[in-house]
């Protein structure tokens, strides 16, 4: 029996927990397969697919993909609805993709912020933006943002809710994927 049909009988919970025990297992390619064999595309879904992105350097891609479901219908700010790190992984997808303000924006509209995702990705914003020169600080908060990339000290991307154990899966507390260490990635368009 092929692995396409062997999914077809999971159940949604079933499916999105093959994908992100396979996401953290560090085979990202492999659950991105795996997760394109979905009938339906839920959030979670859409989220791990995300996070694998990120993950593999295609952070550009991260971001279209969290756009279309994380942005509101006809806006430009986040559904309030979904989980925290649906959003902190939408924040994460736009700065490793060279779009600081729009990360900074983003994290900027998230209530929780006492919420492990998005602690950990502010400090990551205040370590880069004490590193710039005076005039690039001016010129970050009147809307430009400079050419270097902001440097993220952890994996890139949340699978599951470590705060809430309010996991799509089991409430892993795991932290998966590469070893661990900082991460600055930049792509070019």
């Amino acid at each position: 029996m092929s692995s396409s049909k062997k999914t077809q009988k999971l159940s949604p919970a079933e499916f999105l927990q093959l994908v992100v025990t396979v996401a953290e297992s560090g085979r990202y390619e492999e659950a991105l397969g795996i997760a394109a064999d979905a009938v339906e595309q839920s959030p979670d879904l859409r989220n791990v697919r995300g996070v694998c992105l990120m993950r593999m350097g295609r952070a550009r891609e991260a971001v279209q993909l969290y756009r279309s479901y994380i942005l509101a219908p006809n806006c430009t700010w986040m559904r309030t609805d979904l989980p925290v790190i649906h959003r902190t992984n939408f924040a994460t997808a736009l700065m490793l993709a060279g779009l600081t303000l729009g990360g900074r924006d983003s994290l900027s509209e998230i209530r929780e912020v006492d919420h492990p995702s998005v602690v950990r990705l502010k400090q990551s914003l205040a370590e880069w933006h004490r590193k710039l020169a005076w005039w690039q600080r001016i010129w970050f908060r009147m809307g430009i943002a400079p050419e270097i990339p902001v440097e993220i000290r952890f994996i890139p991307g949340d699978l599951v809710d470590v705060a809430t154990s309010n996991s799509p899966v089991d409430g892993s507390s795991r932290l998966p994927g590469p070893p661990t260490g900082a991460v600055t990635l930049r792509q070019t368009i």
